[in-house]
Parts: structure tokens; sequence; C-alpha cells
């Protein structure tokens, strides 16, 4: 659960810093990275597997987030830094 909140969070932040072409190489390193642990540990191939779909998931999910939340936020930083109208 940890690394699914994990992964979630570092996509929303990938998202709001950045655009598409960072999604493809941090999903590729962390299924990579995940897979090596779970070697390691000798865990079962079908327990890896289920975390490495549940990992590109929650990373990918993540990432729409934080590029729906950067809009919004631009939105919203726009809108306060307005000048105020003069009219009286």
């Amino acid at each position: 659960m940890v690394l699914i909140s994990v992964a979630c969070l570092t996509g929303m932040f990938f998202g709001f810093r950045y655009k598409f072409v960072a999604l493809i190489p941090m999903t590729a390193a962390a299924l990579l990275a995940r897979s090596l642990v779970g070697a390691f540990e000798g865990q079962a191939i079908s327990s890896i597997m289920l975390d490495l779909v549940l990992l590109a998931f929650a990373l990918q999910s993540g990432y729409i987030i934080g590029l729906i939340s950067c809009d919004l936020f631009n939105q919203i930083a726009s809108r306060r830094m307005a000048a105020p109208s003069k009219r009286s």
C-alpha cells in the first residue's frame, strides 16, 4: 500500500513539473527497480507481476492528476494575480 501511495505522489510531482516525455522513463525505471527487488527477495512471479501492474497504474494515474492540477493551479494563480479593476 505504501508503494502505491508513493508511486501516486511521485507521479503527481512529475505530472505537475514535467511533460509527457518524463512518464515513459519514470515508469520503466520504477518497473525495473521493483522487478529487481522482488527477484532478490525471492518473491513469486505472480506477486511481482501484480505489483508491477499496480505500480504502473499508480504512477500514470498520479501523473494525470498532476497534469490536471497544474492547469487548475495556473488558472487560480492567474485570477489571483490579475490586477483589480479600476472601475468605481
